[in-house]
C-alpha cells in the first residue's frame, strides 16, 4: 500500500513538471487548459502565491518591487524562491504547496534577462550625496534586505564604512566581490561607481 501511494505521488509530481520545473502545471488560473511552466506570469504569481505574502509585504502588488528579490531566470539564486524553499517564508503561516513553489520557480525562470539601462553619471567626478546613493542604489538593490542598517546615513557609516580607509569599506568590498546583493541582481557598473564617489566624502 505504501509503495502504491509513493508511486502515485511520484507520477503526480512528474506529470505537473515538479521534477524539472517544466511541463504543464496541474492547476487552473481561470482558464480551461492547464497552465504550462512557460506561461506562468506575474498575474498568476500574484493570484496564487502573493496573496499569502501581502499581509507583511504590502508593496508586493508591484511586479517591479517583487522582481527586486530575484535574479532573472535563476530561481536558485533568487531570494523570492530560496526563502520559500528553506521554509523561512511565509512567516507565521502555512508553507507553500509543491505546486505554489513551482509557480514561483517558473515565474522567475520566465523573467527575461535584459541589460540594465545605465543612467549617465555626472562627468565632474565629484562625491555624491547620501540621498543620491539612497535613491539610485539602496532603494533599488539593498533596502529590501538591509532596511535597518542602510536607511539612515549615521547607521550606514557605523556599520558599513571605514572612515580611515574608505576604499576598504565593507560597503564597497561586498559589492565588488559579488557577495552583495545576495540572491538578487548584482549592481551595475554605474551603481558601483556611485558608491565609490560617495566614499570620497570620507577622504
Amino acid at each position: 500500500m505504501e509503495k502504491f501511494f509513493a508511486l502515485t505521488i511520484f507520477i503526480l509530481l512528474t506529470s505537473c513538471g515538479f521534477d524539472k520545473g517544466m511541463g504543464p502545471l496541474n492547476f487552473s488560473a481561470n482558464i480551461e487548459q492547464p497552465v504550462r511552466a512557460e506561461e506562468v506570469n506575474f498575474a498568476i504569481l500574484q493570484k496564487r502565491v502573493l496573496t499569502k505574502c501581502i499581509g507583511c509585504h504590502k508593496d508586493w502588488t508591484s511586479e517591479e518591487i517583487v522582481n527586486r528579490f530575484t535574479r532573472e531566470s535563476d530561481p536558485e539564486h533568487s531570494r523570492l524562491f530560496t526563502t520559500i524553499a528553506k521554509g523561512e517564508m511565509p512567516k507565521n503561516a502555512r508553507h507553500l504547496s509543491a505546486i505554489d513553489m513551482e509557480i514561483v520557480r517558473n515565474y522567475i525562470q520566465n523573467i527575461p534577462w535584459t541589460a540594465p539601462v545605465e543612467e549617465p553619471l555626472p562627468d565632474d567626478g565629484k562625491p555624491v550625496s547620501f540621498s543620491t546613493l539612497n535613491e539610485k542604489v539602496f532603494q533599488i538593490s539593498c533596502l529590501p534586505c538591509h532596511g535597518r542598517t542602510l536607511k539612515e546615513e549615521a547607521t550606514l557609516v557605523k556599520k558599513w564604512i571605514d572612515p580611515n580607509d574608505p576604499e576598504k569599506s565593507k560597503l564597497l568590498l561586498s559589492v565588488t566581490s559579488g557577495k552583495m546583493p545576495k540572491e538578487r541582481n548584482l549592481l551595475t557598473p554605474n551603481q558601483t561607481e556611485l558608491i565609490r564617489r560617495y566614499l570620497r566624502n570620507f577622504r
